[in-house]
């Protein structure tokens, strides 16, 4: 990520037009790399500041649980989607997860640099295959 989109904000101003207008103006300058930042971001914001009828606001509202079935159903969506639909909709559906996922993230403090980092260290890892899994036994 450039520091100059490091330390873009999307302006503060008054009414949700002008500030819609002023996110798009950001994003029509930014690389597509970048949206992962400015959804966490979002939906950071949307954490700390409820706006009413934001569904984000609305998830953290309804806490965890809510979150957690959400990521669920998304997950089960991808994989149908993957099986059964197209490119355009598995995209689609690839992206309600992303989405969702970046909501758990927030409520349970996890940022984009933490997953970065793990990445990182996982990336430098030689010869990581892994072992077949153990079934659960215990729930």
């Amino acid at each position: 990520m450039s520091e100059e989109t490091k330390n873009t904000k999307i302006p503060e101003v008054a009414a949700p037009a002008e500030k819609e207008d002023a996110l798009k103006e950001v994003l029509d300058h930014m690389d597509e790399r970048e949206m992962f930042k400015v959804l966490y971001n979002t939906v950071l914001e949307r954490q700390l500041h409820p706006e009413e009828g934001s569904y984000t606001s609305y998830l953290f509202n309804k806490g965890e649980g809510k979150i957690l079935k959400k990521v669920g159903e998304e997950c089960t969506e991808v994989i149908i989607a993957s099986l059964s639909q197209s490119k355009e909709e598995l995209v689609g559906e690839i992206s309600d997860l992303l989405y969702h996922l970046m909501v758990l993230m927030a409520a349970k403090g996890v940022t984009l640099e933490d997953v970065e980092q793990e990445l990182a260290r996982r990336h430098k890892k030689e010869h990581n295959l892994k072992a077949e899994r153990r079934p659960i036994t215990q729930y």
